[in-house]
């Protein structure tokens, strides 16, 4: 609409906040050609994993306690379940790829299913728990998606805590380049609208007001979804009612599929009638661990479906 009245629209308070990433992809990165964009896009949900990590609490007083300190919604569904981060990625992706992606097209998975023994299952593992939205062009098409990764203590995305964003870019010149900052709050957003309305001032001033192409919006192809992402490491946490046999059947079921078992490792002393345990696995395409995880919770002795991380 506002390019057929050839006029100007700012959003750059639509990703990440404070920090100026679409300025950046729009402007700074043009003379590159990006291959990777992936971040943290939603500071609610970093709030509440980082809360839950430092506090070692639940994920629902985690939650009341962002909603209270006014970081989530009475409804909180968007942050939660990765439809915001979803929809942050989109633009992102478009952006930096040159294409028509549609939300439709990511797969997205939120941190609901986050638990406590999650949390101090990452530690044991030298790790915590990150919402990641990932985006990367390579040859066989676009892998993208929105879910919680298990990513080592001392990356990058480990040390992004509280309602802070970081978004990571990969380019041919460029290398890898970080931008850190806050993603959540009136006081970052509002910065962000306000330079924009300037910029918008300062083209009126000089008569120089018209539409922006950006690309990715307007006269863009389509860009084509990679069908069989690579392979990656993943954790499962299985919450079960005790019986005979649970892992030898669980176990069957990943093999039959030729994945590897990397480590299992049980909670101990959980009552019987709620058991867990975490399984990680060798490199597999995410297609085929879905396949197994989709058996597995079809087991009668599942009490909750599997929690499924990817491993970074």
């Amino acid at each position: 609409m506002a390019a057929s009245r050839n006029l100007p629209i700012g959003f750059e308070a639509s990703v990440a906040g404070g920090i100026p990433i679409l300025r950046v992809i729009h402007e700074s990165t043009a003379g590159d050609r990006l291959r990777a964009v992936h971040g943290i896009l939603n500071g609610t949900a970093n709030y509440i994993l980082t809360q839950m990590e430092s506090r070692a609490i639940e994920f629902d007083q985690a939650l009341q306690e962002a909603q209270a300190a006014g970081y989530a919604e009475a409804d909180p569904s968007l942050d939660i379940d990765g439809f915001d981060a979803r929809d942050k990625l989109c633009i992102l992706a478009r952006m930096a790829f040159g294409g028509r992606l549609k939300v439709s097209d990511i797969p997205t998975y939120g941190i609901r299913q986050v638990r406590a023994i999650d949390i101090h299952s990452a530690h044991r593992l030298d790790s915590t728990i990150r919402l990641v939205g990932s985006a990367e062009q390579t040859e066989a098409g676009l892998e993208v998606s929105v879910r919680p990764w298990l990513v080592g203590c001392r990356s990058m995305l480990a040390k992004v805590e509280g309602v802070n964003n970081a978004v990571f870019l990969l380019g041919d010149k460029i290398g890898m380049q970080m931008f850190y900052g806050r993603g959540a709050g009136g006081d970052a957003t509002g910065a962000a609208v306000v330079s924009d309305l300037i910029e918008i001032a300062r083209d009126l001033a000089a008569g120089q007001l018209s539409a922006k192409k950006v690309s990715g919006f307007l006269d863009s192809h389509d860009v084509g979804i990679c069908p069989k992402p690579r392979p990656v490491s993943w954790y499962l946490r299985l919450t079960v009612k005790d019986q005979r046999g649970i892992v030898a059947r669980v176990a069957e079921v990943i093999a039959h599929r030729d994945i590897n078992i990397d480590s299992l490792e049980q909670e101990p002393h959980l009552p019987k009638e709620r058991l867990s345990f975490v399984i990680t696995v060798e490199p597999v395409s995410e297609p085929i661990i879905q396949r197994a995880v989709g058996a597995i919770n079809a087991f009668e002795f599942m009490l909750e479906p599997v929690l499924l991380l990817r491993v970074e």
